[in-house]
């Protein structure tokens, strides 16, 4: 059959919160037997639902812990690493009696079934109580816990169109170097990183890049460089060099002022004239005058790059604000 949906986040949202049937599936008899809402028969229906051609979907491949490694057998599947995952894979928690197996949603979440969590409905099927199809996140304590053992199998049938082309083949390693200079710091995308993201959608690695533990320091450094460049912070501490060169200056003027008036009072003697004292005195009004505007405009210019940097923290929290709002909106467009 053609492929009910564009890609599987598509596939999933319209599938949350049902018991995927485990009889007569596709018009056929299910060799498994009534594994309605068993986590292996989502992934059936996904294959047959989604893959076209898809030889004997509902067959038995046995439980979660050996699905994705009958479907290599078969030359249905390749196992990939677990960081290559990409949306539309298989992956398989290959542990204990029976394991796990969902499929791999864009940014981080997952499509499964028969997972008891908080919310999810629950019937009981054949005896047993199961769950009904949820959308997760892939990091979820229990799934990425020791032992859990998680195996990552890409359905070669799989496909996506024009609209969720991934990264790789669309975008240059300079192209994406260069976003990651602007988001996460001024340093070169290492190659393993670049070799890591290639199989991921663009919104995705967006999303990985602004999570990153560096990202909002990058952000505050562009900001305080945007507030530098805006609020010309290159003329003002040039300012306040010429404001202390001009108070030191006026100090030194004024400890020379100092020298010349005792030299005069020592001159004058003992019975200075009046007029003697009052050039004296004017003298030393003078020197202080200088030395107090001087101090003056220090403290102005020092105050005004005291207010520009304080301006730079509003900004910054309001810049991180910002990537916090553009990242929630990003989730929501992929969910």
């Amino acid at each position: 059959m053609a492929k009910t949906d564009a890609n599987a986040d598509d596939y999933a949202a319209r599938r949350v919160n049902i018991f995927f049937p485990g009889n007569s599936a596709g018009g056929g008899t299910n060799q498994d037997g009534d594994l309605t809402g068993q986590c292996v028969t989502l992934e059936k229906w996904f294959t047959y639902e989604m893959c076209p051609g898809f030889p004997n979907a509902f067959g038995a491949r046995g439980d979660a812990r050996y699905v994705g490694q009958n479907l290599v057998r078969q030359g249905l599947a390749v196992e990939v690493p677990y960081a290559q995952r990409r949306r539309g894979d298989v992956v398989c928690l290959e542990y204990g009696v029976y394991g796990h197996i969902y499929i791999q949603l864009s940014g981080g979440r997952v499509f499964e079934e028969n997972v008891n969590w908080a919310g999810v409905a629950s019937r009981i099927v054949a005896g047993e109580r199961v769950y009904a199809s949820r959308i997760g996140s892939d990091q979820e304590a229990w799934r990425i816990a020791a032992g859990k053992n998680p195996h990552v199998y890409r359905l070669k049938s799989y496909s996506e169109g024009a609209d969720d082309m991934i990264i790789q083949g669309n975008f240059t390693y300079d192209q994406m170097n260069r976003l990651h200079r602007q988001m996460v710091g001024n340093w070169d995308m290492p190659l393993s990183y670049w070799n890591q993201i290639q199989p991921y959608e663009f919104s995705a690695v967006v999303l990985d890049l602004s999570n990153n533990s560096n990202s909002d320091l990058a952000m505050q450094q562009q900001l305080v460089g945007e507030n530098a460049i805006k609020d010309r912070w290159d003329l003002q501490i040039y300012s306040l060099q010429d404001q202390v060169k001009a108070r030191d200056a006026a100090i030194a003027a004024a400890q020379a002022a100092l020298a010349t008036v005792e030299k005069q009072m020592q001159d004058l003697g003992s019975r200075p004239t009046q007029a003697d004292l009052d050039a004296v005195t004017a003298q030393l009004k003078d020197a202080q005058a200088a030395v107090v505007k001087a101090q003056a405009d220090y403290d102005q210019a020092e105050s005004e790059l005291k207010a520009a940097q304080a301006q730079t923290a509003d900004d910054t929290a309001t810049g991180n604000a910002f990537m916090r709002w553009l990242g929630g909106i990003l989730s929501k467009l992929k969910g």
